[in-house]
């Protein structure tokens, strides 16, 4: 398995799309990350309430410090 750069718009798209009800299975069609990966957005996204659609998305250092963070204790 390779280890593929994910970028902050990569985050936002699959936080939008959460929003919009979109399941795990349904994002990882999309090849922009797999499931389990997805799967620990969204538990993250849970935990902070990004996943309210009236609120507004975080920001890229946010997503970038709280996300790549995660990232770095899988490797």
């Amino acid at each position: 398995m390779t280890n593929k750069r994910i970028e902050m718009y990569q985050y936002k798209h699959i936080l939008v799309r959460m929003r919009q009800g979109a399941s795990d299975r349904e994002i990882a069609r999309s090849k922009t990350m797999g499931r389990k990966k997805i799967a620990d957005v969204r538990e993250i996204a849970n935990e902070r309430g990004w996943l309210v659609s009236d609120s507004p998305l975080p920001e890229d250092s946010v997503l970038a410090s709280i996300l790549t963070r995660k990232d770095s204790h899988d490797a």
